[in-house]
């Protein structure tokens, strides 16, 4: 018991000390020491919305599910897991134990903003307007409901409305900066759609400084030219191939917020094709390669071989399976998959990818506008997004070059995409060796959920408002035009 009690003492140190992955670490090797201890499924519970709070989904649902079965009238489990199932698109799945979440606790305001957005985001804007609207009337107002009202107010015109109900939670330093940053970046959307972008900045600017964490841009930059001065053209050539196939794998790689998810939704409406979402997979397989740098995720190149090899490329498709296992393509626009493409030769022989690609200050500036969970570190201060961007950029040249003839590689401009569907959505199912199917152009009426999208964006076809949207901003971006260097000449200044 005193060893058990050690490691639930040490997942509470590593909480607080803001370790996520210390704390996750702590909780998993107490649930395989100890399967009988009667505090499993508090802690299972615990590690399931540790996993949810960034992004690893598949294991957030694993643990969460099987918390659920133990406790199935754990209020707090249902919300948890209807959030991961809107997450990963699973809508049917959410909407189900919403039902059965609201049913039980029918003034679950987390509930019932969960619902309200799961509606906005397939479409159905006005009965989302009216679960806020019912919730107000029977007097509940609380900062879950106000977040879900800001997130359906432009679309039923009652921006004012949304901003007055949600600046007093964005505002209270009760709340938690994890909570009171997610406020300040809704309520800056709303600003900026009302294009009032002064307010929008500093809503902006307050979010990310509550959400910032301590990094390190030089280890970044050092990863980058040790991954580029190891993965030589002749170095990937020389390595073991796996022997199956992963013709069925298409990755759509590039900057986060570079029209990945729009990629995917295209070629993720024809019949051929399933959507996998962003994966993590690719890395998850790299960092079992022994000798791996963890966080860094580059074997060794005399690892990638014999047994390691074959478990990484299984464990890959095991993935694609667990996406479909009959779909004949299945996309994984996980976007820092692009750090790992000299990998693909070796573990994915036969897999495609679609790089997307645009305009340098938009993408950054669109991650520095986005409340990012998971991995993104980078990206809530404009020097580090620029020195990010130039790492993105620079191991994307190396790997054209050194791919070349190697992988099937594609360019996918978001400009293009915007403005020439028709074109770009044959071009792209011709790249993965499909026929054409008009439902690639009617992506938008699959109302399926896509989490990366903002609220007001969901259910829209495509959009060109976001393209040259950085010039709002200019006068506040000047850290990030000096660290982009000459990436900023391409961005059409």
């Amino acid at each position: 018991m005193a060893k058990n009690q050690n490691l639930i003492g040490l997942a509470d140190e590593r909480m607080k000390a803001g370790d996520i992955n210390g704390t996750i670490n702590a909780f998993s090797q107490f649930l395989r020491q100890s399967p009988s201890d009667p505090r499993v499924n508090a802690v299972r519970g615990r590690l399931g919305e540790l996993y949810l709070s960034v992004g690893r989904l598949d294991e957030a649902e694993r643990e969460l599910s099987r918390a659920l079965e133990n406790d199935p009238e754990s209020q707090n489990l249902m919300y948890r897991l209807a959030q991961v199932h809107s997450y990963r698109g699973a809508t049917d799945a959410a909407f189900d134990l919403l039902d059965r979440l609201l049913n039980k606790y029918p003034s679950d305001d987390r509930g019932l903003a969960r619902r309200a957005a799961l509606l906005q985001y397939i479409g159905r804007v006005e009965d989302a307007a009216t679960v806020i609207d019912e919730a107000y009337a029977k007097g509940l107002d609380t900062v879950h409901l106000a977040h879900a009202f800001a997130g359906i107010a432009h679309s039923v015109n009652r921006r004012d409305e949304a901003i007055a109900r949600l600046t007093p939670y964005a505002d209270d330093r009760t709340q938690p900066n994890k909570t009171r940053a997610e406020m300040n970046f809704t309520l800056a959307r709303l600003y900026d759609r009302q294009g009032d972008f002064e307010n929008a900045w500093a809503r902006y600017e307050t979010g990310n400084l509550l959400t910032k964490p301590l990094t390190d841009p030089d280890r970044l930059e050092a990863s980058t030219d040790e991954i580029i001065a190891t993965y030589t053209r002749a170095a990937i050539e020389k390595l073991e191939r796996s022997d199956r196939s992963a013709e069925r794998a298409v990755l759509i790689v590039g900057m986060p917020r570079s029209g990945t998810t729009l990629i995917e939704q295209i070629l993720g409406a024809h019949p051929q094709v399933e959507s996998g979402g962003e994966l993590r997979a690719l890395p998850a397989m790299a960092e079992k390669i022994p000798g791996t740098r963890i966080g860094l995720a580059y074997p060794p190149l005399n690892r990638v071989r014999g047994n390691a090899l074959r478990r990484a490329a299984a464990g890959y498709h095991e993935a694609l399976d667990g996406v479909s296992p009959t779909a004949d393509r299945v996309t994984d626009k996980m976007p820092t998959n692009f750090r790992f493409l000299g990998l693909v030769p070796s573990l994915l022989p036969g897999a495609r990818v679609i790089h997307c690609m645009r305009n340098p200050m938009d993408v950054c500036l669109s991650c520095y506008f986005r409340n990012f969970i998971g991995e993104h570190t980078f990206l809530t201060d404009l020097t580090w997004i620029g020195r990010y961007y130039q790492c993105y950029a620079r191991l994307m040249r190396h790997w054209t070059e050194a791919l070349n003839g190697l992988v099937e590689i594609t360019d996918a401009p978001y400009e293009s995409a915007v403005r020439e569907l028709d074109g770009e959505a044959r071009r792209l199912v011709s790249f993965i060796d499909l026929p054409f199917d008009d439902a690639c152009l009617r992506f938008d009426q699959r109302r399926k959920m896509a989490p990366t999208l903002e609220p007001d964006q969901a259910g829209q076809h495509v959009y060109d408002s976001s393209i040259g949207r950085w010039r709002n901003y200019e006068k506040h971006l000047k850290p990030l035009i000096e660290a982009l260097g000459p990436c900023f000449n391409s961005a059409d200044a």
